[in-house]
């Protein structure tokens, strides 16, 4: 069908087939948006199913520490650290004050048997010895009065005690054998560490 304008004609058939065809080819840009919309949503599809995986993994994880925090042999296994953290506390109070109470004794001088074997003179009896601290009460008896001055002195000499304190002596022998009876007091030196 064919009009006639102004002495022009216009094939409308013709022009149909040309905007069809304009119409069904696709345009580069067009193309390229459909290309980088379906892999943005293949993107974002896969991203949300691996997020989904992993928030899944996590549930589980903390499903199995709870299971495992909350399981009575746990719990009365902590109890059990928890005793045993508190008995280890107050035994190292008890070692903190024994080592304290160590201390101490050290200052303290020592009693033993250089110390005795020392404390003999001869024609002197040690009757009795009372240890107190750091202070020795010795009983003693002996036949010669000149001893018992001379005792006193080899204490002194001794130089292992602050003070050696006599009070005099007692005759406790009978008329025909003298003995006499006489009381020291000594406090001993601390020892040096």
């Amino acid at each position: 069908m064919e009009f006639k304008k102004k002495n022009r004609k216009v094939d409308f058939a013709k022009l149909y087939q040309v905007y069809d065809k304009d119409n069904r080819s696709l345009k580069t840009s067009t193309v390229i948006l459909a290309i980088i919309a379906t892999f943005s949503l293949i993107f974002l599809i896969y991203y949300s199913i691996n997020l989904f995986q992993e928030n899944n993994n996590v549930k589980s994880q903390i499903k199995n520490i709870e299971s495992y925090i909350f399981d009575e042999e746990n719990i009365k296994k902590m109890n059990e650290v928890y005793e045993k953290d508190d008995q280890i506390s107050q035994l190292q109070l008890v070692s903190d004050d024994l080592d304290s109470v160590n201390k101490i004794v050290d200052l303290y001088p020592s009693y033993g048997s250089e110390l005795i074997e020392k404390l003999n003179l001869e024609s002197v009896e040690i009757i009795n010895t009372q240890y107190n601290v750091s202070n020795i009460v010795l009983s003693l008896t002996t036949t010669d009065i000149n001893k018992v001055t001379e005792y006193v002195n080899y204490l002194i000499s001794l130089d292992i005690f602050y003070e050696v304190k006599y009070s005099g002596f007692s005759n406790i022998g009978d008329t025909t054998n003298n003995e006499y009876s006489f009381t020291v007091e000594c406090v001993l030196k601390r020892e040096a560490k």
